[in-house]
């Protein structure tokens, strides 16, 4: 279960994540659920009666034309989204940062740069956060001077000599919700900062920012968490090595006491549980999710706005992390649904002895194929509700539940096909050759199912600009 960073983001117009993921996802077919599955026909499942090979000669003949379930359009055109344009309040910030940066250059080399610089990372900072420049949507991305706002404060934090100031500043430049097109990324710099930086919680999330799993794991052993930031940085750790697979290590460098603080505290139950889930206490994952669920679910609206109220760079715990959480639960409930579906397997062919037993078998295999289609679905179901997720849809486990559920209809429908004959029954050529068709006719649909899945995986990974190695995954199974 690999989801590359960063998560979903609240950085953006109101609503819009919301509504362009229903959009893009309702062309799978399921309209108002507005998620990754296809319309309520029965698709893959099994003709009505047996081929007609595979019957006694005494049944009817089986019609030579089956008409195909209606399978959605791929992609619905999506509308335009409302013209954007630059707010009062962005502008006037980022025209105060603008005016502090050329105060500094007017003392370059004085006494005053620093002190100078120092205002103009505080300004620069408050422009971050006031502004909504996501990319590639943020509407304030029309500002001017919007493209020279993150170059900038990088510069003059590094001017007003404040190590942990610009640390935090190349944090926010290589996330790639707000990093501009043109900005530089120096690995050098950030190495040589990491070794400068004051703040451990800092230093940590630059580690993994650079992906080194072994330095992240001995420098987040090395001390304990003192404050909030402490704690952030230890939880965006765990979450790290969560997304990279390795459950043991997450644990590890996750903070052992329970933070009180709900920002948090949900992300530390999501980390918890995406560990527990991967070493297979399963039912102790599931009550950490059902924990989670209702300790979001109790919170009232000011407790929640306040969970959601501060943005940070990946790995830092932010809003979109607390989201994400809520996220994570659905995720692995649905997980575990898909799970205990693909335990339902195949009728055995091993037994079978001659082509005078294929209508035995085909009605167990039917009766498999009614029972694992239902699992299915509710699997699908579970993946489609995180994409329902308030205030706005955790964009990183959105896209891994779309690849999940192409993975499951692709994966079935192979199974459907490669169902294997004994060679006794395999000597009566036509009645397998129609039992085989009929099994092909019943999983082309679940594999033009998984496509489109696979596309919606795609297509809102990279405008989200999340899980870009699950959207690697999705692109190549298109």
């Amino acid at each position: 279960m690999s989801a590359a960073s960063p998560d979903s983001t609240l950085d953006g117009p109101s609503g819009s994540l919301p509504s362009r993921f229903r959009r893009s996802l309702r062309v799978l077919g399921l309209g108002a659920l507005g998620a990754f599955a296809l319309a309520s026909t029965h698709c893959g499942a099994p003709p009505p009666e047996a081929p007609e090979a595979a019957r006694g000669d005494s049944a009817p003949p089986a019609s030579s034309e089956q008409v195909a379930p209606s399978i959605e359009p791929d992609f619905e055109s999506t509308p335009a989204e409302p013209a954007a344009t630059c707010s009062d309040q962005c502008s006037t910030l980022l025209s105060a940062a603008d005016v502090l940066a050329k105060k500094v250059s007017g003392v370059a080399g004085t006494d005053a740069e620093t002190a100078l610089a120092h205002k103009a990372t505080t300004a620069a900072e408050v422009a971050w956060r006031g502004c909504l420049l996501r990319q590639p949507g943020g509407p304030d991305r029309l500002c001017e001077g919007s493209e020279r706002l993150l170059p900038g404060w990088v510069a003059q934090a590094r001017l007003a000599k404040e190590p942990d100031a610009e640390l935090y500043a190349q944090l926010v430049l290589r996330d790639p919700r707000w990093r501009p097109e043109a900005a530089t990324i120096d690995d050098t710099r950030l190495l040589a900062l990491i070794k400068q930086a004051k703040a451990p919680g800092l230093v940590l999330a630059a580690l993994v920012v650079l992906r080194d799993p072994h330095k992240v794991l001995a420098f987040a052993q090395k001390f304990k968490a003192k404050d909030p930031l402490d704690k952030s940085a230890q939880i965006g750790a765990s979450t790290y090595f969560n997304d990279s697979d390795m459950a043991r290590e997450a644990l590890r460098v996750l903070p052992p006491s329970r933070p009180t603080d709900a920002q948090l505290e949900l992300p530390w139950l999501a980390q918890k549980a995406r560990h527990g889930f991967a070493s297979g206490d399963v039912s102790g994952a599931m009550k950490l999710c059902d924990e989670l669920q209702s300790r979001w679910n109790d919170l009232d609206p000011r407790a929640k706005a306040k969970a959601l109220a501060r943005k940070e760079p990946y790995p830092l715990i932010g809003r979109e992390a607390v989201v994400a959480a809520v996220g994570t639960a659905q995720y692995l409930r649905a997980e575990n649904l898909r799970l205990t579906a693909e335990k339902l397997q195949a009728p055995s062919t091993a037994s079978l002895r001659s082509s005078s037993e294929l209508q035995g078998y085909y009605k167990a295999f039917t009766a498999w194929l009614e029972q694992r289609h239902a699992a299915l679905e509710e699997a699908t179901e579970a993946y489609v509700e995180i994409a329902r997720i308030e205030p706005v849809a955790p964009a990183n486990w959105v896209v891994e539940g779309m690849r999940r559920v192409g993975e499951m209809w692709r994966d079935f429908a192979a199974e459907m096909n490669g169902i294997k004959f004994p060679a006794e029954v395999e000597k009566d050529a036509a009645s397998v050759k129609n039992l085989r068709r009929a099994i092909a006719d019943s999983a082309a649909p679940l594999s033009e199912r998984a496509k489109k899945s696979f596309a919606a995986c795609v297509g809102t990974g990279r405008r989200e600009r999340v899980a870009t190695d699950t959207v690697e995954l999705c692109a190549k199974q298109q």
